[in-house]
């Protein structure tokens, strides 16, 4: 079976449409700069861009000392504990997919 590969949007995408059911937050976003490319926004839930508050959190997304962009956690809906570490891992398994690391991309 051959393996099916999503393009860097289409895998951002999912990632925070997973991370926004995972964790109960008022949006989460993330924006990535791929190389030769133009830089890739993406929303789930409420949109954490230019109305960011002081309980949005954010999360760079770093591969190999390189920051590749930011995951922005909106405010939490529930008091969970601190979120940092959730988001932390996150963020780098944003960041480590292969999708934004393969030759020709």
């Amino acid at each position: 079976m051959e393996t099916t590969r999503a393009d860097p949007t289409s895998y951002l995408q999912h990632a925070v449409d997973v991370v926004a059911q995972m964790y109960p937050v008022h949006g989460v976003s993330a924006t990535v700069a791929v190389p030769g490319g133009e830089p890739i926004e993406v929303h789930a839930g409420e949109v954490r861009t230019g109305n960011l508050t002081a309980r949005d959190q954010r999360y760079p997304l770093v591969h190999d000392d390189v920051t590749l962009g930011v995951l922005v956690a909106g405010e939490p809906k529930a008091d969970l504990g601190t979120p940092d570490h959730f988001f932390h891992e996150v963020a780098q398994q944003i960041a480590n997919g292969s999708v934004f690391h393969e030759p020709g991309r």
